[in-house]
């Protein structure tokens, strides 16, 4: 009859309104509005905007999104590659290895910050290897001419 959809409704209130208690008792996640709107987005990591600096660099489909970034030090200074390939590690290695990451598997991030003393502003080249392939990506840390 129709008291089922009004029980329905009231029970769907009273989740939303335990999910915004437990919400802001974390201090973290979406806000209880974009929860009662039903806008919750199915993982927490793209409602987080990315700190200050960072560059991602996607490994996905065996080669690296974006395969050539440029950074100039000041408001970009930091590259973090993000393994989206699932089932495939790989391992982020500058050519004469100033750096090198640990293995990576699906989901793991690995970043440099290229303010650093030991890297500074000049053109890097770093690659991985899928199988025999080589994959290879460039970090532009060259002052604008």
């Amino acid at each position: 009859g129709p008291n089922v959809g009004r029980f329905a409704v009231r029970r769907l209130v009273v989740l939303v309104v335990a999910m915004a208690f437990i919400t802001a008792s974390c201090g973290s996640g979406p806000s209880p509005e974009v929860e009662a709107r039903g806008l919750v987005p199915t993982t927490t990591t793209t409602t987080e905007p990315l700190p200050e600096g960072v560059v991602i660099v996607k490994i996905r489909n065996a080669a690296f999104s974006p395969q050539i970034v440029e950074l100039d030090l000041k408001s970009k200074y930091i590259v973090r590659w993000v393994n989206e390939d699932a089932g495939v590690e790989y391992v982020v290695k500058e050519r004469r290895e100033t750096f090198v990451s640990p293995p990576l598997q699906a989901g793991d991030e690995f970043e440099i910050d290229f303010r650093s003393e030991d890297l500074g502003p000049k053109l890097w080249r770093y690659e991985t290897t899928r199988g025999l392939q080589r994959i290879t990506g460039t970090i532009d840390a060259r002052p604008s001419q």
